[in-house]
């Protein structure tokens, strides 16, 4: 038996019915001032392709319009992460094995993305709506499997009409991982994208949506949000980023059992190493930094860059005599959780390898990662309250007395 052409779910589709559910958008004059939302299609799809693979950099920006197009409209996958099938491989067993990990780079993206008011009800017409497109596609066996449960495990196609709970950020994870996993052909949704979005009558008009998908079934269905929604530390009508008051902190510092005595180094206090790395937890006395993300431009000075990116054994030695702070990702864009720590402390050597450079350390004192956030200004972290450094895996050196800046909020770290 034929099976129908629609409709179809596939990447393309996927990224279609995300775009209606996101956060209102400013309007154009604030457009023409520069003033950018972040809620482009290609900012969008963006930030769907990081929870697939994380270490992705973007093409130019008009080459990313032209991708995002061609990707939106069923015409092929134009990511190239996409086409790789070793990422893919690598993002299905991720989503298999290390599933609480991947489900943090959802969670940023619906915080960053979907608007998560109920009254309006975007969120639960998205999930039906992906309902509705999984049960009408007759590709899509009855025993199909999709990873939409919260805790990871997997949920059949026949079983999904029978859902009265979902946590939205693992429902989108599951069906975003059946879509590039299984879907290797974007084309197969040419003929759903041809009949939600039709031609304009105008020419070079807009093809906006006019599916109904999800409308009317699964009344009952209850869509589980996640519960951190705002952006600590910052006020909606803050304009100037850059400008940080100090908040009152009530803080206590936790210094660990190592004695000071122990450390013999003479620290040079004018600059500090400054690490985010992935998902790190800092347990084990050391970790890679990718070779591409080894004092990486744009987030340190050129001229401090040029003097120290040879690693010769001199410069290493120089190196050490810096402080540091060792970050890990936040867990949500532009943000992060209370207990998410970070640590200061000191670079015990640095090793070249053919997978990246090997930092051994010690840790010393812990500090809740958002204290950095919120005085992010002191410390030379770039970025906004939408995104900042730490939410970019790197290493750079800072020309900041690390010491100092700590000192001015309350904690009070010496090697």
């Amino acid at each position: 038996m034929t099976k129908n052409d629609y409709p179809r779910l596939c990447g393309g589709t996927f990224f279609i019915l995300v775009l209606q559910a996101l956060r209102q958008r400013k309007r154009a004059r604030a457009h023409v001032m520069e003033d950018r939302d972040g809620l482009s299609n290609p900012e969008v799809l963006m930030g769907l392709i990081k929870v697939f693979y994380p270490d992705y950099e973007k093409p130019d920006r008009k080459l990313l319009s032209s991708r995002t197009n061609l990707f939106k409209t069923c015409q092929k996958k134009t990511f190239s992460p996409l086409n790789d099938r070793k990422v893919v491989d690598s993002f299905d067993e991720r989503v298999q094995n290390d599933y609480k990990l991947v489900l943090d780079g959802m969670t940023k993206f619906v915080n960053t993305y979907i608007d998560l008011n109920e009254a309006v009800g975007k969120a639960t017409l998205l999930v039906k709506a992906l309902i509705d497109l999984i049960e009408k596609d007759e590709t899509i066996s009855p025993k199909e499997v999709f990873y939409i449960d919260e805790e990871g495990r997997g949920i059949e196609k026949a079983q999904l009409s029978s859902l009265n709970n979902v946590y939205l950020p693992a429902f989108l994870l599951g069906v975003w991982h059946y879509a590039v996993v299984k879907r290797e052909d974007n084309t197969v949704g040419l003929a759903t994208y041809n009949k939600w979005c039709p031609p304009p009558e105008v020419t070079g008009g807009p093809r906006n949506y006019f599916g109904r998908m999800g409308e009317g079934i699964l009344d009952g269905l209850n869509v589980k949000l996640p519960t951190d929604k705002s952006i600590s530390g910052f006020k909606e009508d803050e304009k100037n980023d850059e400008t940080i008051e100090p908040k009152e902190v009530n803080v206590i510092p936790q210094l660990h059992s190592q004695s000071q005595s122990e450390h013999s180094l003479s620290l040079n206090y004018d600059y500090f190493n400054f690490f985010v790395i992935g998902g790190e937890k800092y347990n084990y006395s050391s970790f890679i930094v990718p070779i591409n993300r080894v004092l990486e431009k744009g987030y340190m000075s050129d001229e401090i860059r040029a003097r120290y990116k040879s690693l010769t054994q001199d410069i290493i030695e120089i190196i050490k005599t810096f402080p540091a702070l060792f970050c890990s990702e936040n867990h949500h864009y532009g943000k992060t959780d209370p207990d998410h720590m970070a640590y200061y402390g000191y670079v015990k050597d640095i090793k070249m390898q053919d997978n990246g450079v090997k930092i051994y350390f010690t840790k010393l004192n812990e500090i809740p990662q958002q204290t950095l956030i919120d005085f992010r200004a002191y410390f030379g972290i770039s970025g906004n309250k939408n995104l900042n450094e730490l939410d970019h895996t790197h290493w750079v050196i800072k020309r900041v007395n690390l010491v100092e800046e700590l000192e001015r909020i309350g904690y009070y770290f010496r090697l």
